[in-house]
C-alpha cells in the first residue's frame, strides 16, 4: 500500500504565490465547468420544448433521449440518420472508458478483487 497523502501539493505552493494558485485553480474549474453546464441547459431545455413539438414528443415517450435526438434531427434527412449514430458510438466510447476506470478503482478499494479481471466488472456493470 501507498502512503496517503499528495505530494504534489508542497510543490505547488512553495512555486507559486497563494494567488496564482488561486487563479490556476479557478481558470481550470471554470474551463471545466462551462461547456459542461452549456450542455446539460441545453438538454434541459430540448426535454422542456418536446412536449410542445408533436415529433419530439413521439420520439421522447419513456424518456428515450435516442429517439428524441433522431427526431430532433429527421427534417436533415440522411445526414441525420449519420448524426444519430455517430452519436451513439461516441456513447459507447465515453461508457467503456468510465467502467474500465469504475472496475479499476473497485480493485483499489478492495484488494482481495486483483485477482478477478477488470473486463469481468465491466460486463457486470454493463448488465446492471
Amino acid at each position: 500500500m501507498f502512503p496517503a497523502g499528495n505530494y504534489s501539493l508542497p510543490l505547488i505552493w512553495d512555486s507559486c504565490s497563494q494567488l496564482q494558485v488561486f487563479i490556476k485553480f479557478t481558470v481550470t474549474d471554470r474551463a471545466s465547468d462551462r461547456p459542461q453546464v452549456t450542455i446539460q441547459c441545453l438538454g434541459a431545455a430540448v426535454v422542456v420544448a418536446a412536449s410542445s413539438v408533436p415529433e419530439w414528443e413521439e420520439g421522447y415517450t419513456g424518456g428515450n433521449v435516442g429517439g428524441l435526438l433522431e427526431a430532433m434531427l429527421h427534417p436533415v434527412g440522411g445526414f441525420g440518420k449519420f448524426l444519430t449514430i455517430l452519436l451513439s458510438l461516441s456513447v459507447a466510447g465515453n461508457i467503456t472508458a468510465t467502467f474500465y476506470s469504475i472496475s479499476l478503482n473497485l480493485q483499489i478499494f478492495i484488494p482481495a478483487l486483483v485477482i478477478v479481471p477488470r473486463y469481468v466488472f465491466s460486463i457486470v456493470a454493463t448488465a446492471m
